[in-house]
């Protein structure tokens, strides 16, 4: 691309090479004011000459910035479902605001992850102190069982050995009641 064919300006198929984007982004920034542009008359029919900017477009033909992967995606989508340039725009602004809505989720979610495992050491660590005051309850249980034994334990008698306890019929019941 000459000097002079930049002042001239070019096709929209040139400009599309140019800029690395398809025929119809190229028409699409005409219509939107983001690149200048001449209607020319020709024997065949109007043609559209667009003014490129040299800062524009770098030397490997493709140009810079979001609104170039934004046109290229809109691109394929036409080619793909024949959709309006509208259609496809309102499309990426839903797929935004869901990406947004996404995120915004993705980030209570861990939040609510972070508050659940906070909760969970706790409870850890609760049930942890409170299974070493079940054991300590726990022996002392023992311990005043085995002195609840010590005391119902008969005394010894004179050799040491417990004196049984004397041993009556049970027709001698009214003799009890007597004594």
């Amino acid at each position: 691309m000459t000097d002079q064919d930049t002042a001239a300006g070019v096709s929209v198929a040139e400009a599309a090479q140019a800029l690395g984007v398809g025929e119809k982004t190229i028409r699409r920034r005409i219509q939107r004011g983001e690149l200048s542009a001449v209607r020319v008359e020709r024997p065949q029919g109007h043609e559209w000459r667009v003014m490129l900017d040299p800062v524009t477009t770098r030397t490997n033909g493709h140009a810079n910035g979001a609104v170039q992967r934004d046109d290229q995606m809109a691109d394929q989508v036409d080619r793909d479902r024949g959709e309006s340039p509208d259609q496809v725009t309102a499309a990426l602004r839903l797929a935004e605001t869901l990406a947004a809505q996404l995120a915004h989720e993705r980030g209570q979610a861990t939040a609510q992850l972070a508050e659940r495992d906070r909760r969970i050491a706790e409870l850890e660590h609760e049930r942890f102190q409170l299974a070493g005051q079940l054991g300590f309850f726990q022996a002392q249980l023992e311990t005043a069982r085995e002195q609840i034994k010590l005391l119902e334990m008969p005394k010894p008698g004179p050799e040491g050995i417990p004196a049984p306890a004397p041993r009556r019929s049970w027709w001698q019941v009214w003799r009890w009641e007597k004594s």
